[in-house]
This record gives structure tokens, sequence and C-alpha cells, in this order.
């Protein structure tokens, strides 16, 4: 065949070939086969198929010629490479009859984006003979996710998906999730499902997926609307605090991590033991007064909104409070003198806090001691005193105890008088 023949006979499959499919680009090269053996024709050229695992291949399929069977068919292909082009050509003899092959593109599909295949058939009976026809298979866009369900879990959306029956030539795709109107969004590689967070509570939404490869993305696959509700908020968290003076806690918070759709308006801070309490209408720290030194507490916050109030946040622990030792026990003294012996019991409760010392005074006179005794000197004699004992401790100065004391005035010695 002449090569004004060969090229007006590839003109002529080009035409057959683009009249029966779309997207196929034809050629012919120049191959050392060409006999008058009538060339199969394309029954289809269909962007990449299979199965989930195996996406990256195209898959290309032909006829038999309607009247004359050829015995068996050679394939020959080659890959485009962005970086340094048109690759080599292989060829591969073909089983029997077959009628279709897969040509895998170049892995990562980002470095092939065509696939040219010809197909030629032996003619049963005579010499054999060949004669080509081409086809290329460009990457494409994925198709469009399917079975798209959105359902509210908590304050979350989970979204879930089958991936498309078209891939377009990727071995992967990567997956956007994104809602309308816009507010919360996630992306994830080759799965099916991701969590929405932060998704606003009480405004209807709709959920929307794309698949995307190195080609292109997808049309957007969408859920029916959801909506999460609007709920009272979250417990506080992270509560703690600290005695800043006997008596009293200093309790803060952190702010709930979801206010349920509506602004929190308050706080109440609750003890335990004792269930003294604070609040406020928005601030996250308050004291709690009126507490007991020498017990442990903790303390619990719970947050409120328009729609109600949350659970108890986890406890804060403070430890033991330490506050002011309860009055010395049985205070008793005894005047000799200008002098008094003050003697008393420790205090029944020490407040947690550590003993200082001991302050018992008598008028303007007084002594100090860490022992449960001390004497009080420079009293006026023939004076009734009061006597008060106050326990010093690092929680502060205790409530006295009281008890009396006199001293005992001199008796006045008459003069004698001379007899004599």
């Amino acid at each position: 065949m002449s090569g004004v023949g060969r090229r007006n006979a590839a003109l002529g499959l080009a035409a057959l070939f683009v009249a029966l499919t779309v997207g196929i680009i034809t050629s012919n090269p120049s191959f050392a086969y060409q006999y008058n053996c009538k060339s199969p024709y394309w029954a289809s050229t269909v962007n990449p198929v299979g199965a989930l695992t195996a996406q990256n291949y195209a898959y290309f399929s032909w006829q038999q010629p309607a009247d004359q069977f050829q015995t068996h068919f050679v394939v020959q292909f080659r890959r485009y490479n962005n970086t340094s082009g048109w690759g080599s050509w292989s060829e591969q003899q073909l089983l029997g009859s077959q009628t279709s092959f897969q040509v895998p593109f170049i892995t990562p599909v980002e470095q092939s984006t065509k696939i040219q295949i010809g197909v030629s058939g032996w003619c049963s009976g005579g010499p054999p003979g060949l004669e080509s026809q081409f086809a290329t298979v460009r990457s494409a866009s994925p198709a469009s996710p399917v079975d798209v369900q959105a359902s509210v879990v908590g304050g979350f959306v989970d979204v879930s998906w089958a991936g498309p029956e078209d891939w377009g030539g990727a071995s992967e795709l990567t997956y956007r999730v994104s809602t309308t109107p816009p507010s919360a969004s996630c992306e994830v590689i080759d799965v099916g499902a991701c969590r929405l967070e932060g998704v606003p509570r009480g405004v209807p939404l709709t959920v929307n997926v794309t698949a995307s490869n190195p080609a292109g993305t997808s049309a957007p696959a969408m859920s029916a609307p959801v909506s999460v509700a609007v709920t009272a908020p979250d417990p506080p968290a992270v509560v703690t605090a600290k005695y800043p003076k006997a008596g009293n806690a200093k309790v803060s918070w952190t702010a709930p991590a979801n206010d349920g759709g509506k602004p929190v308006t308050g706080y109440v801070v609750t003890s335990s033991p004792g269930k003294k309490s604070c609040s406020t209408t928005g601030k996250q720290a308050c004291v709690v007064k009126g507490l007991t030194g020498g017990k442990a507490y903790s303390f619990t916050v719970k947050a409120t909104n328009a729609i109600g109030t949350s659970k108890a946040s986890p406890a804060g622990v403070a430890g033991v409070l330490v506050g002011p030792a309860s009055a010395p026990q049985d205070a008793k003294a005894a005047a000799s003198g200008g002098s008094a012996k003050i003697s008393w019991a420790k205090p029944r409760k020490s407040g947690g806090g550590k003993l200082v010392q001991y302050i018992a005074r008598a008028g303007s006179s007084s002594c100090t001691t860490k022992k449960k005794t001390c004497t009080i000197n420079g009293l006026a004699l023939g004076r009734t005193y009061q006597v008060t004992i106050t326990a010093v401790t690092t929680g502060g100065r205790s409530k006295p105890a009281t008890t009396t004391v006199t001293t005992i005035a001199p008796v006045p010695v008459k003069p004698q008088q001379d007899i004599t």
C-alpha cells in the first residue's frame, strides 16, 4: 500500500472512529504490518472503570468486523508522561477472540494523563495481516460521590457517602465535605466518612461532598437537610479553687465548649461539703464564703442559657481550707500577789493550721507561750480581772476563751499602842 493510500485509509478509519465514539483521537503510526485484512472497529473507549482498588487504568473494547472473522488481535499501546512526553510502544498479543484490554496509567497518576492504544486483527485463512487504528483516553475528573448521608450526633454532624464508579483514571480520590450555608468542613483521602464540628445549632443546612483527582473536581453530591438542635450548654470545664483568706474560696472555670446554640447567661458554683454557693451573670469566677477551716472542699459549676442548665462540671478540688482554730478550752486562773497563773486545754478544732502561740491577757498585762499555761504579772492588788486566752495559728486567731481572776488586797496592819 502506498504512503498516500495508507494516509487515506487512516483518515477514513479516523472518521469512522469519531462517529462511533466521543473524545477519541485517531492516528496511524508507521507499523511494519500492512495487509488487506479488515480492521476491527471500536465498540467503546471508556474512561477508567473497575473495582475501587484498581481505578488507575483505562479500559478499551472493540468488535469483530461483521464480514470477516479475525482469529486474534494484537494490541499496541503507549503512555504519555507529563515530564518526558510519549513513551515507547509496547505490544501484546491477545488470546483467542478477546476484544477488550486494560492499560494502567503511570503511578502516580499525576505523571500520566493520556494512554494511546492501537488494535490490529489477524485474518482467518491466508497470510496474516494487520491494519491498525488508534484511540487515546485522557485522565479526567471523577464522577460525583453517591448516597450522601448526614446525621446529627450530639453537637456534631456525621457524614458518610459511597465513592463514584468512575475515578477518572486516578488511583486515589480526595473528598471535600462542606455545608450550605457555609459553616464547617472536612477533607479525607479514600475514606467515605468524616465528622463536621462547629456546626451552628438551629440552622438547617445541606451537606455537600465532592471528589477530586489531579485532573479536576466532581460536581457536588448533596445530603438531605439536617439541623443541630438548640440545647442547654455543656458543663463548664477546668474548675480551679484557692483560699484567698479564711473562710473563703475563690473559684474560677472555663466556658463550656458548646453553649448549646444560645449564649450562656449565668453560672452557679456549689461547694461540697456544705453546699455553699456563689453565682455570676457571665463572669468566670466568684467567691464562695462561709467555709469552715480544717475541711477539704471541692467545687462544681453549672452553666445556664435560655434553654436550660447544664450538668455539673467535673469537680475542682481546693484541698483543706486553713482557718482559725476554735477557742481554747477549760480556761482557769489563780492569783498570787500581783500575778495570776493561767492554764487551759487545747482547742477542739485546729482549723487546719499550725500553732504559732497562745496569748493570755488580763487588763493591760499579758503573757505568751506555746504551752498551755503561763503567768501574767503586774496586776494590781485587790482587783478582779477578766482573762482571755487566744490561740494563734497559721489560719488566724481563734475566738477567745475567758475566765476571771481576783488579786487579794493586802490586810492593813494596825499600829500597836504603848501601855507603859
